[in-house]
């Protein structure tokens, strides 16, 4: 058994690149939610009382993306 600990010279941290920073810029003022300590009220943000999906996490959409019976 190798009892060497594992070395890494990589920086582990979050990288954001100038696209991304540029869609954060000029994208989240039309389609961020300001924070606030009040529970969302998401028909009141959206404007409409519709079926909601909650999606968690950076994952690529699928259940937003599926069909659902209303």
């Amino acid at each position: 058994m190798n009892d060497r600990a594992i070395h890494s010279n990589v920086l582990r941290e979050a990288r954001v690149s100038s696209a991304q920073r540029r869609a954060y810029d000029t994208l989240l003022p039309q389609f961020g939610i300001p924070y606030s300590a009040q529970p969302l009220d998401p028909s009141a943000v959206l404007g409409m009382n519709s079926p909601k999906i909650l999606e968690i996490g950076f994952g690529m959409g699928e259940s937003t993306a599926a069909p659902h019976a209303d």
